[in-house]
């Protein structure tokens, strides 16, 4: 039997993903569309793509900055370093 997840009262959508690219440029997800202004991005996590757990190899992949559009999200490092994993949520609200 599939089990359905319900949606709580107040979220319009959500949708979650992992973005794969480099730490160094700007990296940008096609989601389906939302309304900006009533939706907030939510970044669970991220990990250097290769699996490595931060160390002094990896602390050069920064920090990230977060833009929402209404169809695209759009990660820019701070930093110079190789590809990561981000893990990402977008919730919409009514």
């Amino acid at each position: 039997m599939a089990t359905a997840i319900a949606t709580p009262a107040g979220v319009k959508s959500w949708q979650a993903g992992v973005a794969v690219g480099n730490a160094a440029g700007s990296l940008t997800v096609a989601i389906s569309t939302v309304d900006p202004a009533k939706s907030s991005v939510l970044i669970c996590g991220w990990t250097p793509a290769n699996g490595q757990e931060s160390s002094s190899s990896t602390q050069t992949y920064g920090t990230f900055q977060v833009s929402l559009s209404a169809s695209q999200l759009t990660f820019s490092g701070s930093a110079t370093g190789g590809n990561v994993e981000i893990s990402w949520i977008v919730i919409e609200l009514w």
